[in-house]
């Protein structure tokens, strides 16, 4: 075996360990910071939930999640658009700030772009998605007639990102 090839491998994973444990971590749960990172091709797009609540902004919120997991849980005034955006409102203005999320970022991250090809510029993505703001501290609903203290985890293996209860309904 080659030792050059040994000491080279063993050095990319020396960098790729030390990247995971000593980079500044946006959000309060690392494997969840790490999940997102890996999964949106957009991030430099995205603002996260601290961020978020700090620049107090007036948003339009839209849930690009399942009703199912809507119904267990959302951000406070969301509006819930479905998966693809199918259900849109018809008020939203080009120069509206909209700020788009599902459970941890990849869907809205489609409708993000899906919106500013249309011609809406404003538009953010919630960086960690609703399990980030869960876990943020940051007030939730729900459908029912008290607050939200669960998330729908999406399905059980992204249920395990977050360290808010989740639950998950395989029923539509």
């Amino acid at each position: 075996m080659n030792k050059s090839w040994l000491l080279a491998e063993l050095a990319g994973l020396c960098l790729l360990i030390g990247w995971f444990f000593l980079r500044p971590v946006p959000l309060p749960n690392r494997m969840l910071d790490t999940a997102v990172s890996l999964i949106l091709s957009e991030a430099n797009e995205a603002i996260t939930p601290e961020r978020f609540a700090q620049e107090g902004v007036q948003a339009t919120m839209l849930d690009v999640r399942a009703r199912k997991e809507y119904d267990i849980s959302h951000l406070p005034g969301a509006i819930h658009v479905g998966e693809q955006g199918e259900y849109l409102p018809d008020s939203l203005q080009f120069e509206d700030y909209i700020l788009v999320y599902c459970s941890i970022g990849k869907r809205s991250e489609k409708l993000m772009k899906v919106l500013q090809s249309r011609g809406f510029q404003r538009v953010r993505n919630l960086y960690g998605g609703i399990f980030a703001w869960a876990e943020s501290g940051l007030p939730m609903e729900s459908e029912g007639p008290s607050e939200a203290h669960v998330l729908h985890g999406y399905s059980p293996f992204w249920a395990r990102l977050t360290t808010y209860p989740s639950v998950y309904l395989e029923s539509n």
